[in-house]
């Protein structure tokens, strides 16, 4: 799928978790997709220095919380 494609289906009013199951997908291989990337890029922030260790595991708490209404939410707008 092309992000071209999902903003379609976003537009149209599914979810990330029903575009996800539409496609073969689970949900939870989806939140997983989505924490993992999250992750790297929070990694690679630490080992940079732009981050602490501390301030990347406060953003991975907050997303953990969050994640199962981001993936479930709809973003159409009316």
């Amino acid at each position: 799928m092309t992000p071209a494609q999902l903003r379609t289906e976003l537009k149209a009013g599914k979810t990330l978790a029903q575009v996800a199951t539409e496609h073969g997908k689970s949900v939870a291989g989806l939140e997983q997709a989505i924490t993992t990337a999250v992750k790297t890029r929070l990694d690679k922030a630490v080992t940079a220095g732009k981050i602490t260790s501390a301030q990347e595991q406060k953003v991975l708490s907050g997303l953990q919380s969050r994640l199962d209404k981001l993936v479930n939410r709809t973003f159409a707008h009316a």
